[in-house]
């Protein structure tokens, strides 16, 4: 199902579900969510209630196109290369379609500056910012964007065309455990420390800003807002901000000021106050008429520093996420209160909603949660990556980097194709070579046979000895195989010394080497039980079929490393 990538008019906490959050803010902030956040509306703002995950609409009804208008780019229209398909979605600064790339054969995402926007160079700027911003982000949980170019004298974004549904409508669409919801959240989180360590911050990270394909893939989308990290930051004490939202008192004055770092009255002069710009010049935060400011952001998901006015940075990335993930694993907002302004009150006095009692998501992972919500930045994790590792191991899910199979993943799925590779290559020359009319070789060959595997995969072990003996199951790993070569090439041996028939050769090796990896799936992986079982098979069909025996030996053998490509390539 496609869905826009960032521009939709969402409300803040979810989607359909959500009419008064939708309708309030629609009101409040004429346009889009993610419109700035003049002073003039948090007056009129109605009762923030709490989020849904009720039943979705119907997609094909959520992506029906609407009515052409003046200035919208209908089924037949072009942009350069692109045969325009349909619309998927708009907000208050772009729109966005469905492409057909003709040169490239491929489906694309077109963004460009909604009719009736201005199209200032400004907003243009704006538009290149993003595209600069994603661009510079080669990663699997961000959105690719292929091509920034201009269309009639206004800039347009051609990006990854992404089948699947914003957050908010993947959590409505059916019950999701709270492991699943944190699996997803945690692959954007990776998107966004991705970012970060570009030196970009997001800016508006929200829910409509994460798409889930039908995989259940996440990519954080929309950098619309983004700007590159600040190198300092001013200061961002605890007391700063308690002293900003202590000076929020709505008795004092009808009108409501977020300014240049305090929120108060419009009587008086903001104690911090400060207009920065991006590198391409765009504000970021501009003056406001009758001394107010303007704040860009979704104000359910901002920080209490956005909301001050004062500069963002990848820990308030981090503050957003942390919001977004709340919302979605207990179903109501941590600040939300009876209006707008309860809920920058409650941010900046970092007062949090207490989850359901019984919620069934860990402590660990509620503990991580509050932290990354701090009003203080300084407060926060250090970095995404660092809040990250803190849900894995509140969750359970992180495992001791002793036993991490992630380590020297690529080495075995490379030794699990050699080895096999080699067992063909080797059957095939003692096939050629064995006696006429036979499929079995000599004891002799055999044993030399063996010699050989273990050739190859002591070689093996020795050219990635720095990754296969990192940690604590790899080595038991490299034991496992070192031991069944050994002991499959010292049992052959034996038999040429003793005279064994080579049917029966092959008989024991499946025997013995089933019994290994027995012992092995207890100590090791659960996985390799199947692989002794796929041996001890492979043995009675030797001891039933002794004249092509070498042939199941060969094929039990090719199986086990199958399985073992098959479970460490995950």
């Amino acid at each position: 199902m496609t869905r826009d990538h960032g521009d939709n008019k969402r409300g803040p906490l979810a989607d359909e579900s959500e009419p008064d959050w939708r309708d309030s803010y629609a009101a409040a902030f004429p346009g889009s969510s993610a419109e700035e956040v003049t002073v003039d509306t948090l007056a009129n703002m109605s009762a923030l209630p709490d989020s849904s995950h009720g039943p979705d609409t119907d997609a094909e009804d959520e992506l029906s196109e609407p009515a052409r208008r003046p200035g919208y780019l209908g089924e037949s229209a072009r942009i350069g290369k692109y045969a325009v398909l349909r619309q998927l979605g708009e907000g208050g600064m772009g729109v966005v379609y469905s492409a057909y790339d003709e040169e490239l054969d491929r489906r694309v995402a077109l963004k460009l500056i909604r009719p009736g926007r201005d199209n200032s160079p400004a907003n243009q700027a704006r538009m290149q910012r993003e595209a600069r911003a994603m661009a510079r982000l080669s990663h699997p949980n961000v959105v690719q964007v292929y091509e920034v170019s201009r269309f009639e004298q206004q800039v347009y974004l051609a990006m990854e065309f992404v089948q699947g549904r914003t957050l908010g409508s993947w959590l409505k669409a059916q019950p999701h455990t709270w492991q699943q919801v944190l699996d997803v959240m945690v692959q954007a989180g990776r998107g966004l420390s991705a970012a970060h360590q570009a030196d970009i911050v997001h800016g508006d990270f929200k829910p409509d800003n994460v798409l889930i394909d039908e995989h259940e893939h996440a990519r954080v989308v929309d950098f619309g807002l983004a700007r590159a990290a600040p190198r300092s930051e001013p200061g961002l004490s605890a007391s700063g901000l308690r002293r900003d939202a202590a000076a929020a008192d709505p008795a004092a004055s009808g009108r409501v000021s977020i300014a240049g770092g305090a929120v108060g009255a419009m009587g008086g002069e903001p104690e911090h106050r400060h207009t920065s710009e991006s590198d391409d010049g765009v504000p970021l935060l501009d003056p406001g008429r009758s001394g107010g400011g303007r704040v860009a952001g979704t104000p359910a998901y901002m920080a209490s520093e956005q909301h001050a006015g004062r500069h963002a940075d990848a820990r308030t990335d981090q503050f957003s996420f942390a919001v977004t993930l709340y919302s979605a694993l207990y179903g109501h907002h941590p600040f939300a209160g009876g209006s707008l302004l309860e809920l920058v009150i409650n941010v900046s006095d970092g007062k949090i909603r207490p989850p359901p009692a019984d919620s069934p998501v860990p402590a660990g992972v509620h503990a991580a949660i509050v932290r990354a919500l701090d009003r203080d930045p300084e407060y926060r994790y250090a970095t995404m990556s660092d809040l990250l590792d803190a849900l894995n191991r509140g969750s359970g899910r992180a495992r001791d980097p002793e036993f991490d199979l992630s380590v020297a993943r690529p080495q075995r799925v490379m030794l699990s194709m050699i080895i096999p590779a080699s067992i063909l290559a080797i059957t095939v020359v003692l096939i050629v070579y064995s006696p006429e009319g036979s499929l079995l070789p000599s004891a002799a060959s055999n044993a030399i046979a063996g010699a050989v595997i273990n050739v190859v995969l002591f070689g093996l072990i020795f050219a990635y000895r720095g990754n296969f003996f990192k940690n604590t199951i790899n080595r038991r790993v490299m034991a496992w195989l070192v031991v069944s070569s050994l002991a499959m090439l010292v049992h052959r041996t034996a038999a040429v010394v003793l005279g064994t028939p080579v049917a029966t050769t092959m008989v024991n090796d499946l025997l013995m080497l089933g019994a290994i990896a027995t012992m092995a799936g207890i100590a090791i992986e659960r996985w390799i039980w199947y692989a002794a079982g796929v041996m001890l098979a492979g043995a009675l069909l030797c001891a039933a079929f002794p004249a092509v025996s070498s042939l199941i030996l060969v094929g039990s053998l090719v199986a086990v490393f199958l399985l073992a490509f098959r479970f460490w390539s995950r």
